[in-house]
């Protein structure tokens, strides 16, 4: 069972402060955010926002809507309207609604692994770790299946190599649970 004072949060620029809150630091604000139980939802949800645009590049490349192919020129299009969407949103809608913590000055901070590993379930991240390598086997599948031409190949082999790392880093932190 998880350790009621671990959080369900983690990330690059996730701090805990001296009231043990959870902080997003924004380095392009400069900015502490204290992320709430509540908020815990949104936020991981928003950091993975740059994820989820290729995800559907790759997805929308190669459909066909009323015979019509969409194609990688209009996926890319429809990927990168996706992207910034989200990140105004995120920028303009979530964070200006999280309290701002005055002065924060990010300290040392545990490392990705460590915080992974404090704040999920060790069958959690199992189960995580299993779909990151799946999803990175199924994104080579389906581009060689689709017969993706140089980049759309190319995005699909950084995809499943960025899946593939967070399989492992998932697998670190499993091996790590105390």
């Amino acid at each position: 069972m998880a350790n009621k004072s671990s959080s369900q949060i983690s990330g690059f620029n996730v701090y805990k402060d001296r009231k043990n809150r959870d902080i997003y630091y924004d380095m392009i604000t400069k900015k502490g955010y204290v992320i709430t139980k509540d908020d815990m939802g949104q936020f991981n949800f928003y950091s993975r926002r740059l994820f989820v645009p290729i995800i559907a590049l790759i997805l929308l490349a190669p459909l066909k809507i009323g015979g019509v192919e969409i194609g990688f020129t209009k996926a890319a299009i429809i990927s990168l309207v996706l992207m910034i969407i989200t990140e105004l949103f995120y920028r303009f809608r979530f964070l200006r609604s999280l309290k701002v913590v005055p002065n924060f000055q990010p300290e040392k901070r545990s490392g990705y692994i460590e915080q992974l590993s404090n704040s999920a379930e060790k069958s959690d991240l199992i189960i995580r770790s299993l779909l990151y390598i799946a999803l990175s086997i199924l994104v080579l599948v389906f581009g060689y299946l689709s017969g993706f031409d140089n980049i759309e190949w190319i995005i699909c082999i950084v995809v499943s190599v960025c899946t593939a790392v967070m399989g492992i880093i998932n697998v670190l932190a499993v091996i790590k649970k105390k």
